[in-house]
This record gives structure tokens, C-alpha cells and sequence, in this order.
């Protein structure tokens, strides 16, 4: 039992590690520019000018319409690319989180600490992909990182906060 949990514990460090290290790169990916020379067509202003919905994008004429409304395309692609390896990072500290948990003898204050984060972590990351797919159908992506840069600084705050405590 002492074997699996010191083993365990080195990988939930390592994972805690890389997941933190992964916070950042989010950061960094929602902060890359997207093209400034393409305007963007809500959703209104796409129906006005002809330009449909996506499951009709086959009815679009012209290059230039069809680059405007797929803009964000490239960009949501980048983040949506990272994020199944960000997410299996936080399954991987949850797991081994998990394996540690019944060997322990009894739960201190700090493991607590830990589960309340990681469920806050979890949700956080809802609300941020929630949002990512919002801004995509409604082509506000200056308002998304705004949005994700408050809940990535949350993230953080609490990868931080839980383990130095």
C-alpha cells in the first residue's frame, strides 16, 4: 500500500504540474490574434446578407463571405484541439487523486481543500467552453477573452492556492 501510494503521489505532482503549466498555454492560445483584415458577421447581419446558417453553408457565394463567416473557424479549431489534452490532464489528476484517497488515514483539511477545488476547477472549465462555443455562433471572440482570461486567472488562483496549502 505505501508502494502505490508514494508512486501515486508522484504522478498526481507531475499532473498538477503539467495541468498548471496547460493553464497557461490556454491562456496563451486565447490570446493569439485572429485575422483583423476579415470583419465579422453576427448572425444577423449574415442572414441580411445573405449569407445562412451552417447547415446550409453549401448555398454561399463567394469566397469572401464564406471567409468572413469561417474566421473564427481556425481559431476555435486551435483551442478546441488543446482542449481534450487539457481536460485529460485534469481526469488524470482526478484519478490519481482517487487511488491516494483510500489510503490515507484519515482526510485532512488539505485533501478537502483539493476536492472542493477540483469540482470548482471542473465546473470553471464548463462555463469557459460554454462560452467559447457562444462566441463562436455569435462571432464575439473580443468578448470571450475577456470572459476566459477572468476564468483562467480563477483556475490559477486555485491550482496554486490548493497546493501550496
Amino acid at each position: 500500500m505505501e508502494y502505490m501510494f508514494a508512486s501515486a503521489l508522484g504522478f498526481h505532482k507531475f499532473f498538477a504540474f503539467v495541468f498548471g503549466a496547460l493553464t497557461i498555454v490556454y491562456f496563451a492560445l486565447t490570446r493569439l490574434k485572429i485575422d483583423k483584415n476579415i470583419k465579422f458577421y453576427t448572425l444577423n447581419s449574415a442572414e441580411k446578407n445573405g449569407v445562412v446558417k451552417f447547415p446550409a453553408l453549401r448555398n454561399l457565394r463567394g469566397i469572401k463571405a464564406r471567409k468572413k463567416l469561417f474566421n473564427g473557424r481556425k481559431y476555435l479549431a486551435r483551442i478546441r484541439k488543446f482542449l481534450p489534452v487539457y481536460y485529460a490532464v485534469l481526469a488524470a489528476i482526478v484519478t490519481t487523486g482517487a487511488v491516494m484517497l483510500p489510503v490515507m488515514a484519515s482526510v485532512s483539511v488539505s485533501v478537502g481543500l483539493m476536492c472542493v477545488g477540483t469540482v470548482c476547477i471542473m465546473g470553471l472549465c464548463a462555463v469557459g467552453y460554454k462560452r467559447l462555443k457562444r462566441a463562436f455562433l455569435g462571432q464575439k471572440f473580443e468578448i470571450y477573452r475577456a470572459q476566459i482570461a477572468k476564468i483562467l486567472g480563477v483556475i490559477f488562483a486555485i491550482i496554486l492556492i490548493v497546493s501550496f496549502i
